[in-house]
């Protein structure tokens, strides 16, 4: 991950890891990366396993969100989002009030172990719906909805 002037001058590198997905905070301070989890194929339950974290790279600290997820701020900066993928897909999308002076939403220490646990978290709001295309507010957006229809007779062909 590198940061550049809007000029192209001034590339710095600001972080140095594998990244699956990444977003940054409205002041540019903060990174959310979901990250690949290092298991050895024999401790391995069901695939590749991300990680979710948020990274303020100018101190270079680490903090754990969870585990299955990837996370981005609204287009307002005023809500910091978490939607789930692997497992977790098919959970809701939490939506966090991060403080008003900016920064990340309060979390755990040592973030949350199940995604579920995002719901009994205070200042935390649920948008029922995942894999969603926010707006300029986390009350406007799009998502994705799967259907299937067949036919259910068979026509004979001559």
């Amino acid at each position: 991950m590198h940061r550049i002037h809007p000029d192209g001058s001034g590339d710095e590198q600001i972080w140095d890891e594998k990244i699956q997905s990444l977003a940054t905070s409205p002041d540019g301070r903060y990174l959310a990366l979901t990250v690949p989890i290092e298991k050895s194929a024999a401790g391995m339950k069901h695939g590749q396993q991300w990680r979710l974290e948020v990274v303020d790279w100018a101190r270079k600290r680490v903090y754990p969100v969870c585990d299955d997820a990837v996370a981005y701020w609204s287009g307002d900066g005023k809500s910091f989002l978490v939607s789930p993928i692997g497992i977790y897909k098919g959970a809701p999308t939490y939506v966090f009030s991060p403080p008003a002076d900016g920064g990340i939403p309060e979390l755990p220490s040592n973030g949350i172990s199940n995604i579920n646990e995002f719901a009994k978290l205070k200042h935390v709001r649920t948008i029922p719906q995942t894999s969603i295309g926010i707006g300029r507010t986390p009350d406007s957006y799009a998502f994705v909805k799967e259907t299937v229809q067949r036919n259910l007779y068979r026509i004979p062909l001559r």
